[in-house]
């Protein structure tokens, strides 16, 4: 017995050692490729973050410069050919810079950088225009994407605000960016299947995402989206989450543009970076499988003949514990639950409840019917009896015809209600019209334990009840309060 416990511990010990071992280095390795993936995405998305910065950056200058030279009173006396020269330098018509132009108070176009006649048109209804008539601490404003009415191409209007000498709102200068210079600086990173590169605003709108999809332009990717709340949080991180967006899991690493209300993610799927990893492993797992599967069989083996014992003594504590004939508890551990109960109650201030029930006329019955039927008379009193109790009470066969029933939380009257259900149940199941068919009697009792009293005489007390039900009549059931008994009640035959 020494010999095969200590060859199922030692085979356990080296499997669980070779799988540690294996599990150890395999996380090595795949944490390697994490680390060396998320190094290379937050590098990317730093320098993506600066030249979007920086281009941002000479666009608002630009806007600016228009806000400051609107503010000189010259600048409203000279042609419109010298005013443009003065307001719009050659930053306004840089590659992917749409026109600039600017808006009166309600929304319609005064000067436009790309021809020398504005558009009689209002602009009132874009979003660029109603943020800063509506904030006029809204400073440089980044509005959602959209597609230009005349060439259908797709920007985001960039402006600030002006205002009147008072200081109340007096138009906005504003200009457009187009779309594709994020998607040619996009399409300089070579992504791997299912990654994605993302420029967003603070309030979730997805301005572009690469691979491109028109319909994800203007998105609105919502509060709840992991990368959302960590720009929100922070304004540089990593983590792994999957996206809200086509259900693929990725590693993040995401930065806030500037000073600017926008953040730009990268995000590397797992499954790309790691698709390398399953060949490098596979002859380390197949090596430390073929060492296990020895020891794991050994400890299967011995795990079944283990759990087979396990198994019968269950079986024969549970015999032990159980009275053959009915199926109930013996006495034997009736008694053992008694003293358990009793206590919890005690300890929690509850009633515990005691039903004794005792076979009518059993003793006739027994000679009349014969011991087949007196036995199968008894575990139909115990199905009865069962049948009637919830599953925190205990019923056990407490000797020959008679069995106890433990209510614990029952107080007197519940108690009651428990005994008259499984006397009812008793005489309607068996042989119902027999004149010599037995029925039950019960005595019961309740009471919160206490240093008074002790569990014999709760016992007595019941038992009391009892043949005090059989004195009257039998069939029927009486209660008795716990109380010093000095003497054993007579029996009833």
């Amino acid at each position: 017995m020494k010999f095969r416990r200590g060859l199922i511990a030692g085979s356990f010990i080296v499997a669980g050692g070779l799988l540690a071992l294996g599990t150890v280095v395999l996380k090595e390795m795949q944490e390697a490729r994490r680390t060396q993936a998320l190094e290379a995405s937050a590098n990317v998305v730093a320098t993506l973050e600066a030249d979007i910065a920086r281009n941002i950056e000479l666009y608002a200058l630009s806007l600016e410069a228009v806000v400051d030279n609107l503010a000189e009173p010259e600048v409203h006396t000279v042609s419109n050919k010298l005013r443009h020269l003065i307001l719009f330098d050659r930053s306004a018509t840089a590659k992917h810079l749409g026109n600039m132009h600017v808006l009166d108070e309600k929304g319609y176009e005064l000067i436009n950088s790309r021809t020398l006649e504005p558009r009689k048109e209002s602009f009132a209804e874009r979003d660029y225009f109603q943020a800063h008539r509506d904030n006029p601490d809204a400073g440089l404003y980044i509005g959602k994407p959209f597609a230009t009415p005349t060439k259908g191409t797709y920007v985001i209007g960039i402006s600030r605000r002006l205002s009147h000498l008072d200081g109340s709102f007096g138009g906005v200068v504003a200009g457009t960016l187009r779309l594709s210079f994020f998607q040619e600086l996009f399409a300089r990173v070579a992504l791997e299947p299912g990654s994605s590169i993302g420029l967003f605003r603070m309030d979730g709108t997805m301005i572009i995402r690469s691979p491109f999809k028109a319909e994800d332009i203007g998105r609105n990717i919502g509060k709840g989206a992991e990368v959302f709340k960590r720009a929100l949080a922070a304004p540089v991180g990593q983590f792994e989450t999957v996206a809200a967006l086509d259900g693929v899991n990725r590693f993040y690493s995401y930065r806030r543009v500037g000073n600017f209300p926008l953040f730009i993610s990268l995000g590397n799927s797992t499954a790309a970076i790691y698709a390398a990893w399953p060949g490098e492993a596979a002859v380390l797992i197949a090596v430390v499988l073929a060492l296990a599967l020895a020891t794991i069989a050994l400890a299967v083996f011995a795990s079944r003949e283990l759990r087979r014992r396990a198994s019968a003594e269950k079986q024969l504590r549970k015999l032990a514990s159980t009275d053959s004939l009915t199926a109930l508890s013996n006495r034997r551990t009736f008694d053992a639950a008694l003293a358990r109960e009793w206590s919890l109650a005690k300890e929690r201030g509850a009633p515990l409840g005691l039903l004794m029930i005792d076979a009518d006329n059993f003793k006739a019955y027994n000679d009349k019917e014969g011991h087949q039927a007196g036995d199968a008379a008894l575990a139909a009193i115990a199905c009865c009896i069962s049948g009637n109790i919830s599953e925190t009470a205990l019923a056990a066969r407490y000797g020959g015809e008679e069995f106890a029933v433990l209510l614990p939380g029952a107080f007197l009257h519940e108690a009651f209600c428990v005994a008259e259900s499984i006397r009812k149940s008793v005489a309607d199941f068996l042989s119902p019209g027999s004149v010599a068919h037995p029925t039950v009697s019960v005595g019961i009792t309740s009471q919160i334990p206490n240093d008074e009293y002790r569990t014999n005489e709760f016992v007595a007390a019941a038992d009391s009840a009892l043949y005090d039900a059989k004195r009257k009549g039998r069939n029927r059931t009486a209660a008795q309060q716990v109380a010093f008994v000095s003497s054993a009640a007579r029996r009833v035959a």
